[in-house]
């Protein structure tokens, strides 16, 4: 389990993360802004670090409905129905271990619409007395092709 871990543990779980994960990863607070993100995230989200860091998740991930009702993540009704904040929260506040959950819906990346079926996982981390969420993102994009959606 990824709980309270110390600082030492934390930056090796980083190391390893971005040395030999893959998949997009990144880490979110409490107040859903993400606090790491490794290498594979930012090619998944066509961001840089300095765009990605300290930034709300929906924000940086292209969420359509923030430009659809002109707030940031976590500041419009579309939020409440958002099954990455619900994975985000459940780990947060009903102290989850892990959440795996699917969504199926547009992006905007680099100033491009892109429809994406994407499946993530959600761990609870701690480290002291903030709990922090990992996110594990697979990009499943080529099976919805292949479902004929």
């Amino acid at each position: 389990m990824l709980f309270n871990l110390s600082h030492n543990e934390l930056v090796n779980l980083f190391t390893v993360l971005n040395e030999n994960i893959t998949n997009p990863v990144f880490i979110s607070n409490q107040d859903y802004i993400i606090t790491y993100a490794n290498e594979a995230f930012e090619s998944f989200v066509q961001k840089s670090q300095s765009e990605i860091l300290n930034q709300p998740y929906g924000n940086v991930m292209g969420c359509m409905y923030i430009e659809k009702d002109g707030k940031d993540c976590g500041g419009n009704y579309y939020c409440q129905l958002c099954a990455i904040r619900d994975a985000l929260k459940s780990c947060l506040t009903s102290k989850k271990n892990s959440v795996v959950k699917q969504i199926v819906r547009d992006f905007r990346l680099s100033d491009e619409v892109v429809f994406q079926y994407i499946s993530f996982t959600t761990i609870r981390i701690s480290a002291g007395e903030n709990p922090h969420v990992l996110v594990i993102i697979t990009d499943s994009k080529s099976d919805t092709e292949s479902m004929g959606e």
